[in-house]
């Protein structure tokens, strides 16, 4: 687990120089009440409890009930693929056909008909999946044209690491208003207000693109107001 404090501390006129800014995470330092606002950073690695796989293929034609058979074929494959490596039938789903006559964008089409569909993994064998999404050539050797083989992994347990993380990072933010107190030569008091601020999920090294990655970061910034005395 890590911890940071904030970079900019910004001082009030009742007690130093405008301006004057030490580190330690403080941010705010109201002139007359003299009173600090510090922030409290915390963070953690976890792992993903819950993941979708999308595997989409496509066939083509030149009669509807040609490209429905070869639909109807490739998901059998594909739930066959999916049941071999572990998974349950629950846990599967068809996607939506979609089929698209070439004929009423070119007369000279050589194939008329196409068509796309999926099945879906949804599951919490998170690991299955991380294990399973490599070996899809088994597919394409019996045929079937994956369009997609997309993975979208979720975090839902948020509850268990979030009273942990709160404890940190207020913990973090005293640390913060202690350090300042002792430099600027005040006591610190007690708390005037404090917020509990927002968690975010992101991959672990990027606040983007976080369903992807198996593992993610969680993060937490609070806010707490102390007097001082």
């Amino acid at each position: 687990m890590k911890r940071f404090f904030s970079p900019q501390i910004f001082i009030g006129l009742g007690l130093v120089a405008a301006g004057l800014a030490i580190g330690g995470g403080i941010t705010n330092l109201k002139r007359y009440e003299q009173a600090v606002s510090v922030r409290g950073l915390d963070e953690q690695m976890v792992k993903s409890n819950e993941s979708s796989w999308n595997l989409g293929f496509v066939v083509s034609g030149n009669s509807f009930a040609e490209v429905q058979a070869k639909v109807t074929k490739n998901q059998r494959q594909v739930e066959a693929f999916l049941l071999a490596k572990g998974f349950t039938a629950d846990e599967l789903q068809k996607g939506f056909i979609q089929v698209t006559d070439n004929a009423n964008w070119r007369k000279d089409a050589a194939v008329r008909f196409e068509a796309r569909s999926a099945v879906t993994v949804s599951t919490k064998k998170v690991d299955l999946v991380e294990k399973s999404k490599d070996q899809t050539k088994e597919l394409f050797d019996q045929g079937v044209i994956l369009t997609d083989s997309r993975v979208k992994y979720y975090f839902t347990d948020l509850n268990s690491v979030k009273p942990g993380m709160l404890r940190s990072a207020a913990a973090n933010a005293k640390e913060a208003a202690e350090a300042f107190a002792r430099d600027a030569q005040v006591r610190l008091g007690r708390i005037k207000s404090a917020t509990q601020g927002l968690f975010s999920i992101s991959a672990p090294n990027s606040e983007y693109d976080s369903e992807s990655t198996l593992m993610k970061k969680v993060r937490v910034v609070t806010q707490v107001n102390y007097f001082l005395e």
